[in-house]
């Protein structure tokens, strides 16, 4: 069979690549054409803060641009047959969006988190479907591809009316330096519990996990808070200064977070709302079991792999009765660290790479009948 000449893929970004570079880069460097990434803005801040940067990736930063809509113009003229990549409908890029879904000749892609529910006020997210049944109006029949985060996130599309047939789940995939060493060794005297990410009461739900801890009878525990900012971050700092048990370490490069992760035995992810929580998989690459909610999205990681327990969103004593059954039995701290390791290739930047290449040459090439099936679970 002769080989088909891939076309370039140019990705639509409000911000740089940072928590899915791992698949990306192997898929520039498997691709076989330009894979170029458009940006609207450059890292926040706090990424800088935490060395976030795009590796070998060929990134245009359009504030950077002199005259960024020239910029935007040029791409289009430069590569006319390319397969773009829009992340969501309410980015920066919309109308950008809107103007390219005008040719049905072009080839049209998303790649997005599922729509935000987080809000427990029921008209809230009627908007919300009301909206996003709107963009399905109005998008569906031109979308060629539709990459969401997680199985929930191909749910709630597909019901939603986007065309089913189109809905891949993907994930978030960070660049992760492996090491297959398995470090089993705890003291069930002092079990080491970590919470890392925003310190932050709204999606993160840093606040559920620091009033589930008021539960716990328990007295084998400490927990360590890393994060360098949220409307939590001083009410932390408070907590860290009046409790033995509890630390705020600061900020940690993202580069050191797998290995820095290994130093501890269980992950807390109290997500009240997450499009995809990256902790999952960075944890299960260190080797750690994960407590983790239901609504992180990658919580779909901990059930496939075993590596750890899910609790209720939002549900305080679920969380504490989560955390006091590894307590009181630290040996499943062991058999997480095992499932974990077991279950890590599943999600290694080469399987997440070659999935997404997978997709994209069964949309578009047609070099297989047969629809790709998600690898992690």
């Amino acid at each position: 069979m002769k080989e088909i000449k891939r076309d370039e893929l140019i990705f639509w970004r409000d911000v740089p690549v940072d928590v899915e570079r791992g698949a990306f880069e192997y898929l520039n460097e498997k691709w076989g054409n330009s894979v170029i990434f458009i940006c609207h803005s450059d890292y926040s801040n706090e990424r800088k803060q935490c060395d976030w940067d795009a590796g070998g990736l060929q990134q245009i930063i359009l504030e950077n641009q002199s005259d960024p809509e020239s910029t935007i113009k040029e791409v289009f003229r430069k590569h006319p047959n390319a397969i773009h990549f829009f992340n969501g409908f309410r980015g920066k890029f919309k109308n950008v969006l809107k103007r390219y879904a005008k040719d049905n000749s072009k080839k049209l892609c998303i790649l997005a988190e599922r729509p935000n529910y987080y809000s427990t006020n029921r008209f809230n997210n009627s908007l919300v479907n009301n909206l996003y049944r709107y963009y399905s109006f109005i998008y569906s029949r031109k979308i060629d591809l539709f990459l969401t985060m997680g199985q929930k996130g191909k749910i709630t599309y597909s019901q939603l009316g986007f065309n089913n047939d189109r809905l891949f789940p993907f994930m978030y995939n960070p660049s992760i330096k492996r090491d297959d060493k398995l470090d089993s060794n705890f003291d069930p005297k002092e079990i080491k519990l970590l919470y890392i990410g925003r310190l932050n009461s709204g999606f993160k739900g840093v606040d559920i996990l620091m009033n589930s801890l008021k539960m716990i009878n328990a007295q084998n525990w400490r927990l360590d808070f890393v994060g360098g900012y949220g409307d939590l971050k001083d009410e932390i700092l408070n907590l860290a200064k009046n409790n033995q048990r509890i630390n705020y370490k600061g900020t940690w490069k993202s580069e050191d977070v797998v290995s820095k992760i290994k130093e501890y035995d269980l992950c807390i992810v109290p997500s009240r709302y997450d499009g995809w929580n990256l902790i999952a998989n960075e944890a299960i690459n260190a080797g750690v079991g994960v407590v983790i909610s239901d609504q992180a999205t990658s919580d779909e990681l901990i059930r496939a792999s075993g590596a750890g327990i899910v609790f209720q969103a939002g549900n305080e004593m679920n969380l504490a009765e989560a955390i006091t059954s590894v307590l009181e039995n630290p040996h499943v701290i062991t058999e997480f660290k095992k499932n974990a390791r077991s279950y890590a290739s599943k999600i290694s930047s080469e399987i997440v790479g070659q999935y997404f290449i997978d997709i994209v040459d069964y949309t578009f090439y047609k070099k297989s009948n047969e629809r790709p099936k998600c690898p992690w679970t």
